[in-house]
């Protein structure tokens, strides 16, 4: 029974074994059916399954299949089924449609009763049929009789015979009635009603431009002298702020225009508002856009926080209610740098944007240092704790961070040491054991004390290490790269463990001059190995120490 079949399993060979031994290891599910075999002669590794020595033990026995029954169709017979014809003159003749009784329910609409059904009823009187309504006397043969000016008050309603018929007429023909009277009897007095649509259009050219100036003048003087924000809102400006902080702001109100912009902000007792207190006068629409300060803070991640909020500003506050989170996975307190722009509204930026379209008002005062934009730029402590708790917990949040961003540099240098160990350990039991071989063969005694000693660690290391990359592949490229070089040093000492056994194995008598020349073909490569290995130890090093004094 010749052995001279190898197995590819993880990330070294075993063997030799024989075809039987195979079978049976396959069927006590000690390798797979993927698993790549070789024996010597062959130029590469086949998987079982697909080995042309071993197709018989996977491809299934073919099953004969029975064969089909013949199938006897038997012939339909026709049958015959007898139609009686009836002649046309006996045929019935058609049934008349049947009645369709549709139940209507009437019911009889009274109308309603006129006008003068109602007058005549209130007055006691029948009435079957109105009249027919006499011609209209001319005007001199009313007999009109005035009596006071207030008819409306006195006289409710006016009845008037003609040709014995009774006209009744409503309260507001009397009062228009009444009006023309009126007229009548001012015009009488000499009485003129004077109208201001006339008197506009009659007035003169310069006298209307003095009109319309005398009207920009008062609404200027106004805007100067009175305060349009009222004392409501003033009260509850601020609102929500601690004692301390509301005097802070009101400290910035009372600096002066003239000797520059001041600004200030504050963060609500709940957390929920943040008020901006500036002495910018009059009222704008405020925009306000935060960036967080690296290094300052309170949070693990190092990836940047933006918001964005709106508010208006009166009476020199703002107050932000929502804020909106644009860059970062979750708002942290901390320190930001807050950029607001101002666009001017209100009454007074309406006045002054209308002066701009006349010539006549390019030269005002009101008009040149009207600023229809502005913009702030200040810090912010985004914290409802106090600055010296803030910080304290800052400085520990650092060290912390300091730790963790440290640990990846350790974890490098020391599975580098150690992949160091291992190669060095795997150099001295070749060594060891190509002194005992005889045979090509007998490497089975380092595949053993390789398997006992070193390939559990170099396997859990590898995987650990392939483990960690994971974490920082879409965080940090630089750490994806060091892990890389690790895992890339762990799969080059597996390669080199099975050049070793399918190197040696080849050699069917072991002479001292055969193990000398074996041992001169690996130690290079494990020098080599080696030296990039302490290279990469020294680059980490060094690259810690910049981290630490930074």
């Amino acid at each position: 029974m010749e052995k001279n079949w190898f197995i590819f399993k993880g990330d070294h060979h075993l063997g030799p074994f024989s075809s039987e031994e195979l079978v049976k290891m396959l069927q006590h599910e000690k390798v797979l059916p993927d698993d790549l075999i070789w024996k010597e002669g062959e130029a590469d590794w086949l998987p079982m399954t697909k080995h042309p020595a071993l197709l018989a033990f996977f491809e299934p026995p073919k099953k004969e299949e029975p064969a089909p029954k013949p199938v006897i169709k038997a012939k339909p017979r026709p049958v015959k089924i007898p139609v009686e014809k009836t002649p046309v003159d006996e045929m019935p003749p058609p049934l008349p449609p049947l009645p369709i009784e549709i139940e209507i329910n009437e019911e009889v609409i009274e109308p309603l009763p006129s006008f003068e059904e109602v007058e005549a009823q209130h007055r006691g009187e029948d009435f079957d049929e109105p009249p027919m309504l006499p011609d209209l006397p001319k005007e001199e043969e009313i007999p009109v009789e005035l009596g006071e000016p207030n008819l409306v008050d006195e006289v409710e309603e006016v009845e008037i015979e003609v040709e014995e018929e009774k006209i009744l007429f409503d309260d507001f023909a009397i009062e228009d009635y009444q009006d023309e009277v009126e007229e009548d009897a001012s015009d009488k007095t000499g009485e003129h009603t004077i109208n201001p649509e006339s008197l506009w259009e009659e007035a003169p050219k310069w006298q209307k431009g003095a009109m319309v100036f005398s009207l920009i003048v008062g609404v200027l003087m106004s805007l100067y002298f009175f305060e349009w924000e009222g004392d409501d809102y003033e009260s509850k400006r601020f609102s929500g702020l601690t004692i301390d902080k509301r005097k802070e702001m009101e400290v910035v109100l009372t600096n002066s225009f003239k000797r520059g912009t001041k600004a200030k902000m504050a963060l609500s007792n709940t957390g929920n508002e943040i008020w901006l207190a500036t002495n910018q006068p009059g009222e704008a629409s405020v925009y306000l856009t935060m960036n967080s300060i690296e290094g300052r803070i309170n949070s693990t991640s190092n990836l940047p926080i933006q918001l964005r909020s709106v508010g208006q500003l009166r009476a020199g506050g703002a107050k932000f209610r929502e804020l909106e989170l644009v860059k970062g996975h979750f708002l942290a307190e901390g320190e930001y740098e807050a950029v607001i722009v101002g666009y001017a509204t209100g009454l007074k930026s309406r006045l002054v944007n209308l002066m701009k379209k006349y010539p006549f008002f390019k030269d005002f005062k009101i008009v040149k240092k009207f600023q229809p934009e502005f913009k702030l730029n200040l810090r912010f402590l985004y914290s409802t704790k106090r600055s010296e708790v803030f910080e304290k917990e800052l400085v520990e949040l650092s060290q912390d961070k300091r730790k963790t961003q440290l640990k990846p540099f350790k974890e490098l240098i020391e599975r580098h040491k150690t992949f160091a160990g291992l190669l060095s350990n795997i150099k001295i039991l070749y060594s060891e054991s190509l002194k005992k071989m005889k045979r090509g063969r007998d490497v089975t005694l380092f595949v053993k004390r390789y398997g006992l000693e070193v390939e559990p660690i170099l396997s859990d290391l590898l995987l650990d290490s392939i483990k960690q990359q994971g974490k920082f592949l879409n965080t940090d490229k630089k750490k994806t790269e060091d892990y890389q070089k690790l895992i890339d040093e762990g799969k080059d000492i597996g390669i080199l463990v099975s050049d070793i056994v399918t190197r040696t194995r080849r050699y069917s008598n072991l002479t001292n001059k055969k193990r000398a020349k074996l041992e001169g073909i690996f130690a290079p490569r494990i020098e080599e190995i080696l030296q990039r290995s302490s290279s990469d130890v020294v680059r980490i090093k060094a690259e810690m120490a910049s981290f630490l004094a930074n």
